[in-house]
């Protein structure tokens, strides 16, 4: 609603804004606030929400947002071929270290990375993800058929959007 009226909001003849309910009222009874561009954790994993959400305390602390975040990993930080690589372990952490989403990208993904090289010095990882924290690192390991794990690579994550 971005600061628009609601009373200049054409919700058809019928139907109004209403006057019974508040957008709060709507947002807990929904799960998505529109303010905030969030959405309830049921809503998230497609759960009927228990109704109404207005006793838990946590209520406001619970919105989830949606999260796009591209890795970028130096080429030179990444095995030079992918004629060895099993798998690569992606995932995305919140400040205390915590993994908020995990993504594997096995053999076909790898070898579409390595062949198309959209970008000269780095190889792209992108990743969405929706959750109530901030995403605050990305971390890739790539796995070998040879060696096992390779090392860890941690980059910060800035200003996640």
């Amino acid at each position: 609603m971005d600061g628009e009226d609601p009373n200049q909001i054409n919700f058809g003849d019928e139907y109004g804004f209403g006057n019974v309910r508040t957008v709060e009222d709507y947002h807990r009874y929904a799960g998505i606030n529109f303010k905030l561009r969030a959405i309830s954790p049921e809503c998230r994993d497609n759960i009927t929400p228990v109704y109404p959400h207005f006793n838990n305390p946590n209520w406001d602390n619970e919105w989830c947002r949606n999260w796009c975040i591209d890795f970028f990993i130096p080429w030179t930080e990444l095995p030079e071929k992918y004629d060895d690589i099993e798998f690569f372990y992606t995932g995305v952490h919140d400040k205390d270290g915590k993994e908020l989403k995990r993504e594997d990208l096995h053999i076909d993904k790898i070898k579409e990375l390595y062949d198309d090289r959209q970008d000269p010095y780095a190889a792209r990882f992108p990743m969405s993800l929706t959750c109530a924290e901030v995403p605050d690192s990305y971390t890739v390991i790539p796995f070998t058929k040879s060696q096992g794990w390779l090392d860890k690579i941690v980059k910060k994550i800035e200003n996640p959007t």
